[in-house]
């Protein structure tokens, strides 16, 4: 970076002045930035009623000190995405109180930030979600961004004003100008960007008419992106220095040529093939990083990512000619990690009521677990979600079981036979199993949301042919791997996330045996997979039937494949697996692992390695 000293203290050192005298005043701002905060609002999480050490009341602990050392107007202060999802506290005020500011909101505004990028993660939810908080943002003066979130055809912006076919449906930037004295200013212009990947992930009707690529990219690349919105703010001559704030990891992230590149994950790729931005904050992946990456001129520049447990502090050193023109800048930039640092408690006091009202609600009990659940506590103490992938599990089998019997729910429906489902349980920061089933435990939404930490997914349907079943059985077996003791293990490049378990089908996967070739049992009440010729309706939930993880690529199936399960109480009303969860209980009252379900035989599977 190019230090550039002012025109008045180089006239004042030739002339001999004193020391004292020529000292030129240093005029400084600072861009704050957070990512994938995802709701956590409330000192205490509700799940546990433990200390968050990463919380919004720690970052604006963080952004109070940063104010009071630089001035209020010389702060520029930006969320990067993932903002609302990921604690009970947020689901419940976006689930039960839709249309109330919620508790993320209300830390947003009391710290007075002037930009929400768009997460992925904000598109779990509807319109009718997601749309009040973004009102709460506007009316608070914070610009929620979004330029490669495009309408496909003509209709309206999220302002509701009409707008053409591949406009952004969100504002693209925010020009917001830092004042210095005697007329000297900077212009710093803000760039939104949300998750290319977003379609593989979320239903279309979570963000109708709308696509996260622009018209002329149909391939989403963020480079495109970058240098389209970069080019129409420097050709028009709108800011000094411009930001991007891109919702996109570093993780995975590889040549765009190459095979493997990673959708979600451009930031890399995006620097190397861009020019004329001056810092670049990215997130997605919870990697909490600072270094420095060469842009498309050679130019090495910061790319910035909180990682969801620090603020990033972006200091910008700026100087201006005797005419007031800003001639240029230094940069340094380090992390504010929120562990060290206390609770606002003005904005804690305001969040505690939230806490309150989702634990009350939280508690209420919906059954208990009984019949013989010590004796399979084994399978998961002390155990990882990879390791329920690797072996059945009374646990999964209970998600399973759920998930098939809430497909037979609505009588205007033939459910499934069988479900396919990832290892979804909570984890602690060691990675062990939060919460381990056991004989006499009551049942509430706290022990629900331990048990299938993701609120967001929904149930639904798709009518499978039993080729289709059967690769998608060889697709999980090869994400597996041996490893140096004789046992299964994830590949390296494998996601949990995309590493199903199926029930509803007795399978036996040989990982000895080459890649395409590893299911060398499957059969359903006793037949053999892959002699059946009639369509088998299988149950998922929305993450995968979106696409996810090589999903679509091996099944050819797509959302337009799916039937979504609704509630008989409310026929519009897709539901949760959680909630599903909780209303399969409440019925049941006692729930044993050895309980059976209608419409499919009990399962076993296995995973050979010798």
């Amino acid at each position: 970076m190019k230090k550039f000293l002012t025109l008045s203290l180089l006239v004042t050192t030739m002339l001999g002045m004193s020391c004292s005298s020529a000292i030129a005043k240093v005029y400084q701002f600072e861009v704050l930035s957070t990512t994938d905060m995802h709701g956590r609002a409330t000192a205490k999480d509700v799940s546990t009623q433990k200390a968050v050490p990463n919380s919004m009341l720690k970052v604006a602990t963080v952004v109070k000190k940063e104010r009071e050392k630089f001035g209020k107007d010389k702060i520029v202060l930006i969320d990067n995405g993932d903002l609302l999802q990921g604690t009970l506290v947020s689901q419940y005020a976006l689930t039960q109180k839709t249309e109330k500011e919620n508790p993320m909101l209300t830390a947003v505004k009391y710290m007075k930030y002037d930009v929400w990028v768009m997460g992925n993660h904000e598109f779990n939810y509807t319109p009718t979600q997601r749309n009040p908080q973004i009102d709460y943002a506007q009316k608070a003066g914070i610009a929620t961004l979004g330029a490669n979130i495009v309408l496909k055809n003509d209709g309206e912006n999220v302002c509701g004003i009409a707008a053409k076919k591949g406009a952004p449906y969100y504002q693209p930037y925010l020009i917001k100008t830092i004042n210095f004295d005697k007329h000297k200013k900077v212009r710093v212009a803000i760039i939104g960007f949300g998750n290319a990947n977003n379609e593989n992930w979320d239903r279309s009707c979570n963000y109708p008419n709308q696509q996260f690529r622009s018209l002329d990219n149909p391939n989403g690349l963020l480079e495109n992106e970058i240098n389209k919105w970069v080019k129409k703010i420097k050709d028009e001559k709108l800011a000094d220095i411009i930001i991007v704030s891109a919702h996109s990891g570093k993780t995975n992230d590889t040549n765009t040529q190459v095979k493997g590149f990673s959708m979600e994950s451009q930031i890399v790729s995006g620097v190397q093939n861009s020019k004329d931005v001056d810092l670049y904050i990215y997130g997605h992946d919870h990697q909490q990083n600072i270094e420095k990456i060469k842009n498309k001129d050679g130019k090495e520049v910061y790319i910035v990512n909180g990682g969801g447990t620090s603020v990033t502090k972006s200091v910008f050193t700026v100087d201006f000619d005797r005419k007031n023109k800003f001639i240029g800048y230094d940069l340094t930039t380090t992390p504010a990690n929120l562990a060290d640092y206390k609770n606002d408690k003005t904005l804690e006091k305001m969040e505690n009521p939230w806490y309150a009202e989702t634990l009350a609600w939280a508690q209420k009990p919906l059954g208990k677990f009984s019949g013989g659940w010590n004796k399979v506590k084994s399978q998961t103490e002390n155990k990882t979600n990879e390791d329920l992938v690797l072996k059945q599990t009374e646990v999964n089998n209970l998600i399973h079981k759920v998930q098939i019997w809430a497909t037979w729910q609505n009588p205007d429906v033939e459910g499934a036979t069988v479900s396919i489902t990832s290892s979804c349980l909570q984890s602690n920061a060691d990675g062990k199993i939060e919460f381990v089933p056991q004989d006499g435990d009551t049942v509430s939404f706290l022990n629900l949301a331990l048990l299938y930490r993701f609120g967001n997914n929904l149930l639904c349907m798709a009518d499978m042919t039993p080729q289709q079943l059967y690769a998608w059985l060889n697709a999980t077996a090869n994400k597996l791997m041996i490893d140096e003791n004789g046992n299964p293990k994830l590949k390296p490049d494998s996601s949990l996330h995309g590493t199903d378990t199926f029930y509803g089908i007795d399978y036996t996967f040989d990982l000895t045996k080459p890649e395409g070739e590893r299911v060398v049992s499957a059969t359903i009440n006793g037949q053999d997979l892959k002699t059946m010729t009639k369509p088998i309706r299988v149950v998922m939930n929305s993450f995968r039937i979106a696409g996810s993880h090589g999903f679509k690529e091996t099944t050819k199936l797509t959302e337009d494949d799916a039937i979504w399960i609704t509630s008989p109480s409310d026929k519009a009303q897709t539901m949760s697996i959680q909630d599903e969860l909780g209303n399969y209980i409440q019925q049941k009252k006692k729930v044993t692992p050895k309980d059976t379900i209608d419409h499919v035989q009990n399962t076993t599977w296995n995973i050979i390695t010798k």
